[in-house]
Formats: structure tokens, sequence, C-alpha cells
């Protein structure tokens, strides 16, 4: 870290940060916040004094946070997030006089029995406007009998925590993931299960009350899932095809089997395992920025510190989390990293093909250059399977 001057204040770094912003729109409001841990605190409120603006305003979010809201001692956890998120609004309606307004009753997908879903559905509500999550309240699938069979509660950091298909721990048991199991964005929310539902079957779906803010819940969601394929000798995925996301695709395929799956454009917001049992796997998109798989499974989700409260036995990581070929870490990947990773991910003796629409990039080889890796600080990692343009 380079040392300030001697003559200059502690804060100047920070000062000069929000003079930047000031200098790149001048007239827009600019909140700081305290840090939740309170690093650095006493610097950032003197910047923001100094500035002498009355648009640049300091948040002391002293005791936002509660022990438990926080992946170790630093970054908030799931719930810390959602906490936050909820004072930092309130804060920003009082400041700017912003009113979220009625979000009136979301549109449900999917929903009726007239048309099949896949079974590997996420469940969709979109309301008239942004919306927020509460901090309590929960999902849940019901089976046409009325069995739960899968519940998502705000309340509870083990709702956060799934597998990915099969994998396994090297003590062999299956892998525990941390997972964002709501995702909001404007007017939507997304629930993702924490597993593939029943195929050729009936589900209904209860929402409690706040479990988005100002919904006073449903009781009142159906839908079917459609029959699986009748083969497993080439599979597509996306809206209206065999299945939702990649991962399920790769699950329905028998071990040692050659297979084709065609993967519509979009965006797949998924962890993917494919185990070293299915070596002859082509996963095929629609061309370069038009079908993306990625996930933010970096260190603050799969991390030591997020997963402080799983058992050793099932978050280790494998030595063999995705197979990977050394062709596939070239350029793309800086020389000293790319060492480390083809170090731990042993041995090396299968891989997945990804291959473009276009006959001239489909032959099927390790992946094309560059290949982006996203990795945990213990180094479980997951492919994003995107062709370079």
């Amino acid at each position: 870290m380079r040392r300030l001057a001697p003559h200059l204040p502690r804060h100047y770094p920070y000062a000069a940060y929000l003079s930047k912003i000031r200098a790149a729109d001048p007239h827009a409001l600019i909140v700081a916040l305290r840090p939740f841990n309170g690093t650095h605190a006493d610097d950032i409120k003197a910047a923001v004094a100094a500035a002498n603006d009355r648009k640049i305003v300091y948040v002391d979010t002293t005791g936002w946070l509660a022990p438990d809201d926080f992946n170790g001692s630093t970054h908030p956890n799931i719930q810390g997030h959602q906490v936050a998120a909820a004072k930092l609004t309130a804060v920003l309606k009082r400041l700017t006089g912003w009113s979220t307004g009625p979000i009136g009753t979301p549109k449900l997908a999917p929903q009726g029995l007239a048309e099949a879903t896949c079974s590997d559905t996420p469940l969709t509500l979109t309301y008239q406007g942004p919306v927020r999550l509460g901090v309590s309240g929960k999902v849940q699938i019901h089976a046409a009998n009325g069995t739960v069979v899968d519940t998502i509660s705000l309340a509870d950091l083990t709702s956060y925590q799934r597998s990915v298909g099969q994998a396994q721990t090297d003590f062999g048991q299956l892998h525990t993931w941390m997972y964002q199991a709501v995702v909001v964005d404007g007017p939507t929310v997304k629930i993702y299960p924490h597993r593939r539902l029943e195929p050729g079957q009936v589900y209904s779906v209860t929402v409690d009350p706040g479990f988005v803010v100002g919904d006073r819940g449903t009781n009142e969601w159906r839908f079917r899932t459609r029959h699986d394929p009748k083969t497993d000798e080439r599979l597509s995925v996306g809206p209206g095809k065999d299945f939702c996301t990649v991962q399920a695709a790769v699950d329905f395929v028998g071990e040692g089997h050659q297979t084709t799956i065609d993967v519509a454009p979009g965006l797949y917001r998924e962890l993917v395992w494919v185990p070293p049992t299915k070596p002859g796997l082509t996963i095929r998109g629609a061309g370069a920025g038009k079908t993306v798989i990625g996930y933010p499974n970096n260190n603050l989700l799969n991390g030591d510190s997020a997963m402080g409260n799983v058992p050793p036995e099932q978050s280790y990581c494998q030595r063999r989390v995705i197979p990977i070929h050394a062709g596939m870490l070239r350029t793309a990947t800086p020389p000293i990293l790319r060492r480390s990773l083809l170090a731990r991910v042993s041995p090396l003796t299968s891989w997945v093909a990804v291959s473009s629409s276009s006959p001239a990039a489909s032959a099927r080889a390790p992946l094309a250059l560059p290949v982006p890796v996203s990795f945990s600080s213990a180094f479980c990692f997951f492919l994003s399977l995107t062709r370079p343009p």
C-alpha cells in the first residue's frame, strides 16, 4: 500500500474518491455508508464533512447487523444482505422522498394446468414495480396429495444450501453448496427450488404474507410438470425445451452415454457439475454472447467463512469438481494460477466438449480459448461455458 504524504489527512483518499464521483455526475445524491464492521468509519465521515456538499450524505450503519448476519467478521451473509437492504431502502426513501407505491398482484409463472413446464423450473413472481424481500416468511411447494416437497424460508440459512448434481466431497458425502435461492431483479422475484421436481406431476405453491414486502401471499398457484424425454441421445435446454437448466439435462444423461445437449439462447444462472462418469457430453450453445452459463460462485458464497456452519464432510472440496482438460486453461488463465489449477484438478482423464452452432466450430474438442473459471478460496470451481467472440 502506498503511504500518504505526511501533510495529507487520513481521509484524503476517500475524499478524492468522492470528488471523482461528483465530477462524473454533478447533481447525483451520493450516499457514503459506514462499513458494517466500522473499518475506516471516521475517515469516511471526515471525508463527507470535508466535501461540504449537501448532496453527499454519510449514513451511520452502526447496529444494522448482528454477529450472525456476517460471513466471518467483514462480509454480510445472505440474511445480512436482506437486513441491510431493508434498512438502506428506508434511508433512501427518507433522503429522496421515493415511494415504491402499491406492488399489485403478481403474475405467477408457471401457472395453470393447460401447458406443462419443465420439472426443473424456477418459480417467478412479477409485480407492477420494484420490490424487495422481507426478512421472514417462506415459499412451499406441495405435491398433489398435499405433501410439502420443498421449502425456502427467508429466516432459515439452510434454505440457501443445496447439492449440485451428485457432486461428492473427498469424504464421500454429497457436497453442500451455498446458492441464491431467491433472486430479486426490479419487479421480478425468482425462486430456485433445491432439486428437480418429479416429471408428469401436478404441484401447488404457497407464498407467505410478507415474503415479498407488501404482498399478502398466495395459495392459488398450481402448475404441472411435463414428462421426461424418452431418450437421452439428444436433449434441449431452454424455454419450452426438455429442461430449463443445463444441470438437469446433465443429470438425466446415463453414465458413459454419448449425448449432445443443445442450449437455447439466454443466460443460465446456475452452477454446473459434470461427473467423470459422463465423458461423452457435448454442450452446444447458440453462439458467442447468445448462450451464457454463469453463476456468482465466489469466496463469499462458497468460501471458508461462508461455509463455516457446514460440516467439513459436506463442504470439503473434492479434488475434481468438474472435468477440466489442460487445453481449457491456456492463455485465458495466468501461468501461476494455471499451474495451481492443474495441480489441484487430478486426474485429468475426461472433458466436456462445448461447441457453437456453426459447423466450423462444432468439432468435438476441448473448449476454445478463453475459458473463464470462477473458483472459491478452496478451489472448488465451475466453468462458465461460453465460446469466445
